[in-house]
């Protein structure tokens, strides 16, 4: 485990000295035991450092740790990643996206296969250009089947979130859904956005699975609605839009506006930090894009996604790139089905990605619908300081 250690502590220096100022330099380094206590029963977490001359893996799960380590050229292995994602995002056939798919793979999860069981959940945390990957549509070359066949999936966006977990609050077991669904924006204010039918369509069906459910459609989806709601239900789904930003904290979702209160619809990350602790157990951000981010060396990607996780969120769902409208209904349809039935948004998720890559439409089984949307977990704890764009 020496040098285990020694590996841990060079990558988590790496993060500290790569950090913007504005980003608190108190990280810790991420040591052995640490990880094996953060590793949920029957689960493997899998850990990732990109250095710059190799990239390291460490593994735990049933109780040990064992570290991997490859040469590499982290420049490269960016572009690859990013190349994969243009081409699922585009629909690009087989042929063309798996050599791609086949070679992360080899990188990334052959060296772990003999050390996690069939069917095993995956806590992956990535590190540098692999937040931007979609995992579950690597593929191993000798079997012709992706991760998301074989194993549940889940990723957690730093190790910060792991570190500074804390005491999770009591949280309402019974599953009450908010379902936002088409906000009729101001279109002056949001140019060039569009009315979403299918996503109006998605809400209606999501809202029937729910014994217990609030829907707010059009122009009843207002900020203030969201947020007064948001903290009166255990499941939160927004079908809609959202528009990233470079500066994390102005990434927003868009909203209904309120002539009464002047408010133009706009609910910024900046927004969601001020909600406190939640009890929300599940969030899904059925939007565009709401995973990417300008990824920080010391805190992972900053989406949409992390405001939801500090306030203590367990488990969010979102996309990283733009899916078709009708496959995003269906596709969020199955999830909440799933969900309902097993209480468990990885099992759910992993359900729903099963289903798609079997199912007989074409837009449906491609990676482009269904790799696009990760789960992230993490745990409970103070939100943290948030670095500006420069």
């Amino acid at each position: 485990q020496s040098r285990a250690r020694l590996l841990l502590e060079r990558a988590a220096a790496t993060s500290r000295a790569n950090a913007p100022s504005t980003v608190p330099s108190t990280l810790a380094p991420l040591l052995p035991e640490q990880i094996v206590d953060r590793t949920p029963p029957g689960a493997a977490l899998v850990y990732y450092a990109l250095l710059n001359d190799r990239l390291v893996t460490w593994v735990s799960t049933n109780g040990s740790l064992r570290h991997f380590e490859s040469r590499v050229d982290p420049e490269a292995i960016s572009q690859q990643i990013e190349t994969l994602r243009k081409m699922l995002e585009a629909g690009w056939d087989s042929q063309d996206f798996l050599p791609l798919s086949h070679a992360l793979f080899e990188l990334l999860i052959r060296p772990i296969q003999g050390h996690v069981q069939d069917s095993q959940t995956l806590i992956l945390l990535p590190d540098k250009a692999l937040h931007q990957l979609p995992f579950a549509a690597l593929m191993d070359s000798a079997t012709g089947r992706f991760l998301a066949q074989d194993h549940p999936l889940a990723v957690s966006p730093s190790a910060t979130f792991l570190l500074r977990a804390a005491e999770s609050s009591s949280r309402d077991d019974t599953q009450r859904a908010l379902i936002v669904g088409n906000p009729r924006f101001d279109p002056g204010v949001f140019r060039g956005l569009r009315s979403l039918a299918g996503a109006e369509a998605e809400a209606g069906a999501i809202r029937e699975l729910y014994d217990s459910s609030t829907l707010l459609m059009r122009k009843r989806a207002t900020s203030q609605s969201f947020l007064q709601e948001m903290n009166r239900h255990s499941v939160v789904h927004f079908a809609g839009h959202a528009l990233p930003s470079k500066d994390p904290l102005l990434s927003r979702l868009v909203l209904a506006p309120d002539p009464a209160t002047g408010d133009t619809g706009e609910l910024f990350a900046r927004d969601l930090y001020e909600i406190g602790d939640s009890p929300s157990r599940l969030v899904v951000l059925a939007a565009c894009s709401t995973a990417t981010g300008r990824v920080s060396s010391s805190e992972g990607a900053l989406s949409l996604v992390r405001p939801f996780l500090a306030i203590g969120v367990p488990s969010v769902v979102a996309s990283l790139w733009q899916i078709h409208d009708a496959a995003s209904a269906q596709f969020f349809t199955r999830f909440h089905t799933a969900y309902r039935e097993t209480d468990d948004p990885v099992a759910a998720l992993h359900q729903t990605q099963v289903a798609m890559i079997e199912a007989d439409d074409d837009l449906l089984s491609h990676p482009r619908v269904w790799a696009a949307i990760q789960l992230f977990v993490g745990a409970q704890g103070e939100p943290q300081e948030i670095e500006h764009a420069g």
